[in-house]
């Protein structure tokens, strides 16, 4: 019986320990000073600065889109380089059992997450999203391509339209 407990016991601690590292190995890749977690002086510096916001909703858990994005675009030097110059990237990390946001600087951002995902219609993980904040209507588009070339094509032509 002991021996059962005990096993059960370490089954959930090894699970909890690979949740953990799963989170770690994202938080690595997206630790390359071009993202923030702060969408709401995001979106209010994209006015200023004339840049779009790109806002990527990722899970904590192990996930093979988040992990394809992570690897062939957000963790390409291309990319880190060109996002430095074009844009401000927003990585919103969420807990997706309990569907909330736990990387937010935002205090009040926890209670916001589902009005953000209901308004940009992020329905799943990885959700990329560029914005374009306006006094009016916001413009928003989803890209949905893990290729590097296309990514770049899609937010040049919407910054083209938008900026």
């Amino acid at each position: 019986m002991k021996a059962i407990k005990l096993t059960a016991l370490l089954s959930v601690f090894l699970a909890c320990c690979t949740l953990s590292a799963a989170k770690d190995d994202l938080y690595k890749n997206f630790s390359n000073k071009v993202w923030t977690e702060d969408f709401d002086s995001a979106v209010e510096n994209s006015k200023v600065l004339k840049k779009p916001v790109l806002a990527v909703l990722v899970c904590s858990e192990p996930c093979i889109w988040c992990d394809k994005y992570t690897k062939l675009i957000f963790s390409n030097k291309n990319f880190i380089n060109y996002a430095k110059a074009n844009l401000l990237c927003v990585l919103i990390m969420i807990d997706s059992k309990e569907d909330k946001s736990f990387t937010f600087s935002s205090k009040n951002f926890g209670r916001r997450l589902s009005e953000v995902k209901k308004k940009y219609e992020m329905k799943q993980h990885p959700a990329i999203l560029i914005i374009a904040p306006d006094d009016g209507e916001e413009k928003s588009e989803r890209i949905k391509t893990p290729d590097l070339d296309e990514f770049f094509k899609r937010i040049n032509a919407f910054k083209k339209k938008y900026f």
